[in-house]
């Protein structure tokens, strides 16, 4: 994906105008499945679930949006690999919020293994 938005970012370069085509975008294609799965836009869901769930959608588009300003401003080459390391992110987050997830042995070594691939990609 940052390939492309870097070749869309060099047309019109707006980090905050990417974010939002890509939002707007995948909004329409989860509205679709959902339409077409179950005939309707709606979702019954409970009211925590909701919550947790715009919550995670913001920082979903901060996040975007933030990856969107770093292609427009960095080299494509460095910032990819770096933005290809979120499964450590995610481990180390998930070891602190989410205390009934195990972190295995497997977990960390496949983390490990992805930062250790977006290194050798940096250096090469």
């Amino acid at each position: 994906m940052p390939p492309i938005a870097k070749l869309g970012l060099a047309i019109w370069p707006s980090p905050l105008w990417a974010c939002l085509v890509g939002y707007v975008m995948s909004s329409l294609v989860v509205l679709t499945v959902q339409r077409v799965r179950k005939g309707s836009f709606m979702v019954q869901a409970p009211r925590e679930g909701r919550f947790w769930f715009a919550l995670t959608g913001i920082s979903n588009g901060l996040s975007a949006l933030s990856l969107f300003a770093a292609v427009r401003n960095g080299p494509i080459t460095l910032v990819a690999p770096l933005a290809a390391i979120y499964p450590l992110v995610t481990v180390a987050m998930s070891a602190v919020v989410l205390k009934h997830v195990e972190i295995t042995a497997r977990i960390v070594g496949g983390t490990l293994l992805t930062v250790i691939g977006v290194a050798l990609v940096l250096i090469a």
